[in-house]
């Protein structure tokens, strides 16, 4: 969990938040590639069919079709690279500890030990953002919904489907901050968008079926 933020959110730090998430989305590819590997067997048809739609639903989406977007400096490269890497990483290695304990426990504990080890670091770095109401909220909102519910739901979900049927579900994340965008900020989206999020759906139904 500690990787999966850190790095994700220094990607956005060096680059911007379009180019984190396509890079993040690379975790599905990642998953498949892992799961062929122990099993001895080529990916399947449906496997290679999901992760594609799923990526290049995120690429348009993030990127509305502006590609040069994406041009990376190769610190935002690697951060954003070790981001998919981990994130494949947090969804296969604790199905057991689910299926033994809880959801809540497991995120729990995570978030326990990933704050012990960056305690040190926080205490030695001087703050210099203005804390005021807004601040506070806008960190709850990070902490509970951001970060507690989104793995709490994530990881039981993985732990029911699987590690690559969940990966790939999970790109409906940015089909969602579109939604929520138009909802509560009017914000308008165009064909590249709207076909991104098709990609998407098409990819998350296709994963669904057994």
């Amino acid at each position: 969990m500690l990787g999966t933020q850190y790095c994700y959110f220094a990607c956005i730090k060096v680059s911007n938040a379009a180019a984190a998430t396509v890079l993040e989305y690379i975790m599905p590819v990642l998953i498949i590639m892992w799961y062929c590997m122990r099993e001895k067997r080529l990916p399947r048809g449906k496997e290679v069919f999901c992760a594609v739609f799923a990526i290049v639903g995120t690429v348009l989406i993030a990127t509305a079709g502006d590609l040069t977007s994406l041009a990376l400096p190769p610190e935002a490269l690697f951060w954003g690279l070790l981001s998919a890497f981990v994130c494949a990483l947090y969804t296969i290695s604790p199905v057991g500890l689910i299926l033994k304990y809880s959801e809540p426990v497991v995120v729990g504990w995570g978030m326990f030990l990933g704050s012990l080890v960056l305690m040190p670091v926080t205490l030695m770095t001087t703050f210099t953002g203005v804390v005021d109401t807004n601040t506070l909220l806008a960190f709850a909102y990070v902490v509970v919904f951001g970060t507690i519910l989104s793995f709490v739901f994530y990881l039981g979900g993985v732990a029911y489907v699987s590690p690559s049927r969940g990966s790939i579900i999970s790109a409906l994340e940015p089909v969602s901050s579109v939604i929520f965008s138009f909802l509560l900020f009017s914000m308008t989206f165009g064909m590249y968008e709207l076909t991104g999020m098709a990609l998407i759906i098409i990819a998350t139904v296709v994963a669904g079926i057994k």
